[in-house]
């Protein structure tokens, strides 16, 4: 994996009657997604299941291409495809005489002109962005991955259809953090109108003999980046999406106090362990999904891990599921993102309330990442709830909680009461609507969060 990916594809269409004329020509590349689905809401996910359900096929939508003359190499054409769809269209003059083309499909996309996101391999580097430049002089992680393909017969009015055929974890990857993005700025809607750059760079970290390696890691350097160790293990493909997701959450949330407040400083915790017995620890990693940490962090976790679970589940529904990523939880990874009212004393990760149900003892500013989940999910698909759109729980998140506190701080959930009615007059409202869902006790806003009641009123 330390080289550039230049695989050559032969790709070639039916032939169509030689008196065919050349016209326009509407090529629509495709991602071959490997990925074990989970989760609810199958339509949401907006893929083409072509063949068998391990390799569904996703739009490129905004995918960077170049089409060379196959003969002489020269670039005819480049650009990057439509946001919604991935196609672009070749004009019909720019074809050659064989009615053949050879195209390159990069591994890098943009969304809306201000959303990037692109796939690397190696250890990170200064680059230039560019994914048409030459990188020859450049270190190994600044080439672009592509794929090369031949077409043949462009004739007739049809759309063209040419997937990624690399046979490389990295095209599943580029897919997986393409999704949230388009997801998160099309639907409820989101908006994400701030410049967003993501990488995600695979980094073959595991150990020859781990049973398994699909854990990912949020770095902070010049671009936001994605680390992701791959083996080959069904299971880690049955959870890769969710993990992806969650840490292209993240990477929303420092693009979004970027541009809201001008720093790269990163809201976040110290994850201190804070006790609650062996079911509320942190799964052999650093925190898990019912590790009891400060509220600070469960809020953060928390909500990354909603941000995946809604791009990959029907979000006008209370029910849904969450595909878990870390190892040696003690119990299944497929969890339900509408918990049980009754305690399951069997299972209490199906429960509501699990810290208060399960860890022990439960100090305040204290929770688990699994109830602040389930407390976001419930807020934003709810009949009865404050909220429905992303833009507005990602403004709470970031803007309405914190205002711009560095938050190295604990007590999130102290410092979201505190902040209650600092800000704009429409935020002071949603954190108000917050803190009495956080606060409530019934069976739908029961989860568990600092059930403490209502927040204090502004005047």
């Amino acid at each position: 994996m330390n080289t550039p990916i230049h695989l050559l594809c032969a790709l070639l269409f039916a032939l169509l009657p030689l008196t065919a004329a050349a016209v326009d020509q509407t090529i629509c590349p495709r991602y071959p997604v490997e990925t074990v689905d989970s989760g609810l809401g199958e339509d949401f996910e907006d893929y083409y299941a072509l063949n068998d359900t391990l390799w569904p096929y996703w739009k490129a939508r905004g995918a960077a291409y170049q089409v060379l003359d196959p003969d002489s190499l020269q670039v005819i054409q480049q650009g990057y495809g439509n946001d919604d769809n991935g196609c672009f269209v070749l004009a019909e003059e720019d074809i050659p005489a064989s009615n053949e083309i050879t195209l390159l499909l990069y591994l890098e996309s943009r969304l809306l002109d201000h959303i990037r996101v692109r796939t690397r391999v190696g250890d990170f580097a200064e680059c230039n962005d560019n994914p048409f430049a030459n990188h020859a002089g450049e270190p190994t992680y600044c080439q672009p991955l592509a794929c090369m393909a031949l077409m043949s017969n462009l004739t007739g009015a049809e759309k063209k259809y040419v997937d990624y055929t690399c046979n490389t974890p990295e095209v599943t990857l580029q897919a997986l953090a393409n999704f949230p993005s388009y997801w998160w700025h099309h639907f409820d809607p989101a908006a994400l109108t701030y410049d967003f750059v993501t990488t995600v760079r695979h980094r073959n970290g595991c150990a020859a003999d781990a049973a398994s390696c699909s854990n990912a890691g949020f770095a902070d350097s010049d671009d936001i980046e994605i680390i992701v160790n791959i083996d080959d293990e069904t299971e880690d493909k049955y959870r890769q999406k969710f993990l992806v997701g969650h840490e292209v959450g993240h990477a929303a949330e420092e693009a979004y106090q970027k541009a809201t407040f001008g720093t790269e400083n990163y809201l976040y915790g110290g994850y201190n362990l804070i006790g609650g017995g062996p079911q509320c620890g942190s799964a052999g990693e650093q925190h898990a999904l019912t590790s009891l940490e400060y509220t600070s962090d469960g809020i953060m976790e928390g909500f990354a891990h909603f941000l995946s679970a809604d791009a990959y589940n029907d979000h006008h529904s209370p029910n849904g599921r969450f595909t878990y990523y870390k190892d040696d939880l003690g119990f299944p990874r497929d969890i339900a993102l509408e918990g049980e009212s009754a305690f399951d004393a069997a299972e209490p990760f199906r429960s509501n309330r699990y810290a208060e149900r399960v860890c022990d003892p439960v100090p305040q500013n204290a929770g688990t990442e699994l109830d602040w989940l389930r407390f976001f999910w419930d807020l934003h698909t709810a009949a009865a709830a404050p909220d429905m759109q992303h833009e507005t729980l990602l403004k709470l998140r970031v803007d309405a909680a914190f205002q711009g506190t560095l938050w190295h701080a604990q007590n999130g959930y102290e410092l979201l009461e505190d902040n209650v009615c600092s800000g704009a007059p429409e935020v002071q409202a949603l954190q108000a609507d917050f803190l009495d869902f956080a606060g409530s006790d019934d069976t739908l806003g029961g989860n568990g969060v600092e059930p403490t009641g209502a927040g204090p009123a502004c005047n």
